[in-house]
């Protein structure tokens, strides 16, 4: 996730165009897909299941409320993360929560800045690889 003034690189683009556009949606899916991704160990991007969530209502129409616009469940571990995101006015800074409740997931709401983004980066890292398991 990248710095709202960073021109092309996904993250910095506006969240209501993505909210109204199909293709600058998916480009933001993706660069959630992309970062999670570079965060594993090599090897361990196999164990993730992404997206977690459905990500389509019932008759095919694609879901763009950003309400997660990032899922992944690892299978061997049963840990989830989820990534819902909200308007840079409506955070302070990151909220976060362990749904234990049937559940192992890391939920964390945000909104697109750099500031949010590297929080975000080690909310996962801590998950994923608890005590530096990275």
């Amino acid at each position: 996730m990248k710095d709202d003034g960073d021109e092309g690189t996904g993250i910095g683009m506006d969240l209501e165009r993505a909210l109204t556009d199909e293709q600058a949606y998916s480009e933001l899916e993706n660069t959630f897909v992309s970062a999670f991704i570079n965060l594993l160990m090599e090897g361990d991007q196999s164990d993730w299941v992404i997206p977690y969530y459905q990500t389509c209502f019932a008759n095919g129409t694609r879901v763009r409320d950003a309400n997660p616009i990032f899922s992944a469940k690892s299978i061997s571990s049963g840990k989830s993360v989820r990534i819902i995101l909200e308007p840079l006015e409506s955070l302070e800074g990151v909220e976060h929560w362990l749904d234990a409740n049937e559940k192992n997931e890391l939920v964390l709401v945000c909104s697109l800045s750099k500031s949010h983004a590297e929080t975000v980066r080690s909310l996962i890292l801590e998950w994923v690889y608890p005590k530096g398991e990275k």
